[in-house]
C-alpha cells in the first residue's frame, strides 16, 4: 500500500515494465493506509512497516501479521515520536527481535531497522 501518489506511479511503471504480476500494489488515503481493512486480522506473514504513521501502522501490523509470523519496522533508529513509539509498540510485543543496519552510500547515511516475531497465541 502507498499513500504517495507519485511515488505510486513510479513504482507502478516498474512493476509493469518488470512484468511483476504477483504484487498487489495500491494507493490508499491515510486514513485506509493506516487500516488496512482489505485484509482480515492474521493474514500476512511478513509486514513492512514504513512510511507514513508508523505508530499507528506498527499497532495495526500486530493484529495483520499471522501468529509466529514477522514485522519488520524500517528506520527504528531514527529519533522522531511517531518512529520510537512504533518501535516501542513492536518491542513490547515480541521478545525475538532483530536489528539490521542499512548504508545509503548515495546519501552517506546509516540506517537500522527491527525486524519481530509476532508471539504464537497461547490459545493455540
Amino acid at each position: 500500500m502507498e499513500s504517495d501518489a507519485q511515488w505510486f506511479e513510479k513504482i507502478s511503471t516498474i512493476f509493469k515494465k518488470e512484468k511483476l504480476t504477483n504484487i498487489e500494489y495500491s494507493l490508499k488515503s491515510p486514513e485506509d493506509y493506516i487500516a488496512v481493512k482489505d485484509f482480515p486480522d492474521a493474514f500476512f506473514d511478513l509486514v513492512l512497516v514504513d512510511g507514513l504513521y508508523r505508530d499507528q501502522c506498527a499497532k495495526t501490523a500486530l493484529r495483520k501479521v499471522k501468529d509466529g509470523r514477522y514485522i519488520y519496522l524500517d528506520n527504528s533508529d531514527v529519533p522522531y515520536g511517531e518512529f520510537q513509539m512504533a518501535k516501542q509498540t513492536l518491542l513490547s510485543a515480541s521478545e525475538d527481535t532483530r536489528y539490521f543496519i542499512d548504508f545509503y552510500p548515495f546519501q552517506i547515511a546509516v540506517a537500522e531497522g527491527l525486524l519481530i516475531q509476532r508471539p504464537l497465541s497461547i490459545s493455540k
